[in-house]
């Protein structure tokens, strides 16, 4: 049985952890524009250009979900299709994903397709494919993949930590005095993803270590027993290094991964943030 997975470029991959020969993989890209410029959230992205550009300007930018026709695309490939898209909280990227369910299936009605809404993004949503890969190498058909993996997002959970808020301000999200006085004197934002996919504030910090303090207090809340986290920067190797350490003294078993965030992830933490995705 072959299966094709596609997810939006809100994940932080561009090609799977581990290949599995029945399995195809590809990502959509979203498109930010800063200004005049639009850049494609790809392998080709030029993300510190991305990064400056959106210092420099001083108006606001967007984001585009990828189109209805470009999750077409993806889906007319062979084998049993999964979709894995960032929140529909936050973006129209999972209603794109499901018009193009619908319009395949008028097509052929006998094609297995489900989208699952990730209600989170970045590191959260490796957590879930690397799920769904667990599940069909279990030899698994597809409804029982499907049922594994909407059981396995209830367990799953996502931190956003800033350090940078000038997106904020620029897009109307804070006042550009309180995103002063937050960058000057060195505050972090800390927000976890809600269980419908929104952004909740988890508290507001003075300085990396207290950060670090509301980041270890959340997962002792929410997941004591982790057994897996994932921790996306965007230019702050450092911090996530610290994190990991943390969490390795506490918990020596967990499984602890470090990866760069690709252009939407990077668009929205801005330099210096982390999104870091956890579960038991």
């Amino acid at each position: 049985m072959n299966w094709n997975i596609i997810c939006d470029s809100s994940i932080d991959l561009f090609k799977p952890e581990h290949d599995a020969h029945n399995i195809r993989f590809a990502t959509v890209p979203f498109t930010l524009t800063v200004g005049n410029t639009s850049f494609v959230d790809d392998e080709n992205l030029d993300k510190p250009t991305l990064l400056r550009e959106m210092k420099d300007y001083s108006g606001a930018s967007t984001s585009a979900c990828p189109s209805t026709g470009a999750w077409l695309d993806e889906f007319e490939k062979d084998g049993n299709v999964i979709a894995l898209t960032i929140t529909s909280g936050l973006s129209g990227s999972h209603g794109s994903a499901c018009a193009a369910k619908e319009l395949l299936l008028e097509r052929e009605p006998d094609r297995k397709i489900y989208v699952i809404d990730s209600l989170s993004t970045g590191a959260e949503s490796i957590l879930i494919l690397r799920k769904l890969y667990e599940l069909i190498a279990q030899g698994l058909d597809f409804e029982a993949v499907i049922e594994g993996v909407e059981k396995f997002k209830k367990t799953s959970r996502t931190v956003f930590v800033l350090c940078c808020f000038d997106n904020l301000v620029k897009n109307g999200r804070m006042s550009k005095l309180k995103g002063f006085v937050a960058n000057k004197l060195g505050f972090w934002g800390i927000g976890i993803a809600s269980e419908i996919g929104t952004i909740e504030m988890k508290g507001v910090a003075r300085g990396q270590k207290k950060a670090l303090d509301i980041i270890m207090a959340d997962i002792r809340e929410r997941c004591p027993d982790v057994k897996s986290l994932i921790i996306d920067h965007c230019y702050n190797e450092e911090f996530a290094g610290e994190l990991a350490a943390l969490v390795r003294a506490e918990w020596p078993d967990c499984d602890i991964s470090t990866l760069p965030t690709r252009g939407l992830c990077s668009y929205y933490a801005e330099k210096g943030g982390l999104i870091i995705g956890y579960c038991p």
